[in-house]
């Protein structure tokens, strides 16, 4: 075997697995991206929140799917589940009057005496831990939670959500990198310009 045949049989290897890890920094990158752009879209929602009469009109989500919504409420009160989670006391409990369909997740107890609740609307089985509350609740009340039931996450408005937007800038410039960097491996070339280029 030739020097440079063996230099060919080492470099090869090598040039497959720079490009194998820097597509999988690329896959992670747009991952992480991916994921909040629904957080984003939040986040530029308008502040003040959308007043309904009634939570029943809000136990079928009302056109209101991922908004601001506020709503008078009163809690079930033998129906409150406490959920601890990375030293968070949550508490989910079903609102009166909407057949068990719209629920409230709060970080304090709630009352006996109806209140204004105000929050982001969501299905809820899209928030966090939603399989676990359902089995939670389940065990503790012996009951299921509705298939097609909704959540108020009490206080979180939209300018909760506005520092994933800074998030958004080093996120963006990474993944520009990584892009970068992989169309250079998949041309042969170093990640830099001045860099003497390897043999193929």
């Amino acid at each position: 075997m030739s020097r440079s045949e063996g230099e060919r049989s080492v470099i090869l290897p090598y040039r497959r697995l720079d490009i194998a890890l820097k597509l999988l920094a690329l896959v992670v990158l747009t991952g992480m991206l991916a994921l909040p752009l629904r957080n984003l879209s939040y986040a530029f929602s308008p502040d003040e929140p959308i007043a309904v009469t009634a939570p029943a009109a809000l136990a079928d989500g009302g056109g209101n799917e991922d908004k601001y919504v506020s709503t008078p409420a009163t809690a079930q009160p033998d129906r409150v589940l406490m959920y601890f989670r990375y030293g968070i006391h949550y508490y989910y409990f079903p609102i009166q009057d909407t057949g068990g369909l719209l629920f409230a997740r709060t970080v304090v107890p709630p009352g006996s005496t109806p209140y204004r609740l105000a929050g982001r609307l969501q299905r809820f089985d899209a928030v966090p831990f939603a399989a676990q509350v359902r089995e939670a609740y389940r065990r503790t009340f012996a009951e299921e939670v509705p298939a097609q039931a909704w959540i108020v996450l009490q206080d979180e408005s939209p300018a909760l959500y506005q520092v994933t937007i800074w998030a958004y800038v080093p996120l963006s410039f990474a993944w520009l990198v990584a892009l970068y960097l992989l169309i250079r491996a998949l041309q042969g070339k170093p990640a830099v310009p001045w860099a003497k280029p390897r043999a193929a």
